[in-house]
C-alpha cells in the first residue's frame, strides 16, 4: 500500500487496481471494420480475457485493391473468398508469374460487374465489358456464356489488342471451365477470322483447339478444367505448347499472326476496333478464370496450374 505524510501522520491508501477493460469499448472501434464487404470477413476476439487478438497480417496490397474493387462493383465476399484471393496473389508473385500477366480475371463476387474486373487493377483498362450482359449468368461459380440461354451472340470484350498489348511470339492464354457440356461448339476466348485468328480456344464436338493463326487440335471427350497455351520463340515458326489440367497435349510449331481485334471471352470477335461483335458461336460453358499475358517458363507453367486449381479448390468450384 502507498501512503502520504501529512500532519505528522501517515495516511495509507489502497493500491490502485487496474481497470478491467470494457469489452464493449474494445469492440466499438473494430465494429466499424466488420460487416458486409469487409475483406477480412471477421475480427477474432478473446472475450474471456477481455482482449482483442491482434489482427492477421495485412493483405497483399494488390489483392486488397482488387477485393475493394469487387466490393465497389456490388460483389459479395466472405473470409474464404478473401483469403483465397490473397493467397492467389502472393502465390503468383512468389512464382514470378504475376508480373507476366497483362490481365487475369478471377471472376468472383457473383455479379456482372464484379466478375468483369481485371485482377491487376493497374491495368483496369482491360476490365471486361459483357456484351448484352443480362443474357449471361453470374454466380459464385463464375460466368456462364449466353449460348446456354439459346443466345449465340453474347460474350465479353477485354479491350486487349494483341498487336498493341501483347508480345507477338511470346504470349499465353489460359482459362478454367468448371461445368461439363459436350457436343456443343463455341468459342471460349480470343477473336479473329481466317488467318487473323488471335489466341482462340474453341471447344468443338468432343475436342478443342488452340490457335495463334494455325489450328492445333486436341481430340478429347473432356472439355473442362484448366487449359493453358502459349507461343514462344525468337522468330516464326514459334513453339506452341498446350496443356490441360497440367498434362501437356500440344508441343508443335505455329505461326503467330497477332491481330488487331479485341480479344474476347465466351465468344469470338470478328470486327475491327472500335467495333466489337460477339459473333455467332458464343459459349455455353462456365468460366471461373481467364488470363492473357507473356509466355512462361516450364516450371512456371507447372506452378500456374497448381496455383489456379488450388484457388478454385479453396472456393469449392474446382472440377478436378
Amino acid at each position: 500500500m502507498s501512503y502520504i505524510q501529512w500532519g505528522g501522520k501517515r495516511w495509507y491508501q489502497p493500491k490502485p487496481q487496474p481497470r478491467k477493460p470494457d469489452i464493449n469499448e474494445l469492440m466499438k472501434p473494430l465494429s466499424e471494420k466488420v460487416g458486409t464487404g469487409n475483406i477480412w470477413g471477421s475480427v477474432i476476439m478473446n472475450v474471456q480475457k477481455g482482449e482483442v487478438t491482434p489482427p492477421p497480417p495485412a493483405f497483399d496490397a494488390d489483392a486488397a485493391a482488387y477485393l475493394s474493387a469487387v466490393i465497389s462493383a456490388g460483389g459479395s465476399l466472405d473470409a474464404t473468398i478473401s483469403g483465397a484471393t490473397d493467397t492467389l496473389f502472393t502465390s503468383l508473385k512468389s512464382a514470378g508469374i504475376y508480373s507476366k500477366l497483362l490481365a487475369f480475371y478471377p471472376m468472383i463476387g457473383a455479379t456482372q460487374y464484379s466478375t468483369a474486373l481485371n485482377g491487376k487493377r493497374t491495368n483496369s483498362q482491360f476490365d471486361i465489358d459483357w456484351v448484352d450482359g443480362s443474357d449471361l449468368t453470374y454466380d459464385y461459380s463464375g460466368v456462364t456464356g449466353g449460348r446456354s440461354n439459346s443466345i449465340t451472340t453474347r460474350g465479353g470484350n477485354t479491350h486487349i489488342i494483341p498487336n498493341n498489348d501483347l508480345t507477338i511470339g511470346s504470349r499465353h492464354m489460359a482459362l478454367y471451365v468448371n461445368n461439363t457440356i459436350t457436343n456443343v461448339g463455341g468459342y471460349e476466348m480470343g477473336g479473329g477470322d481466317g488467318n487473323d485468328n488471335a489466341t482462340i480456344v474453341n471447344f468443338y464436338t468432343n475436342g478443342m483447339y488452340f490457335s495463334y493463326g494455325a489450328h492445333n487440335n486436341i481430340a478429347s471427350s473432356d472439355v473442362n478444367g484448366f487449359y493453358y497455351s502459349q507461343v514462344s520463340g525468337s522468330s516464326s515458326p514459334y513453339n506452341i505448347q498446350g496443356f490441360r489440367n497440367g498434362v501437356q497435349k500440344v508441343n508443335s510449331t505455329t505461326i503467330d499472326s497477332g491481330g488487331n481485334r479485341y480479344l474476347s471471352l465466351l465468344c469470338d470477335n470478328r470486327q475491327n476496333p472500335p467495333a466489337f461483335d460477339a459473333g455467332s458461336e458464343a459459349s455455353a460453358r462456365r468460366m471461373a478464370w481467364a488470363s492473357y499475358g507473356d509466355d512462361l517458363t516450364a516450371s512456371q507453367i507447372t506452378s500456374f496450374e497448381t496455383i489456379i486449381n488450388d484457388f478454385q479448390t479453396t472456393l469449392g468450384r474446382n472440377i478436378y
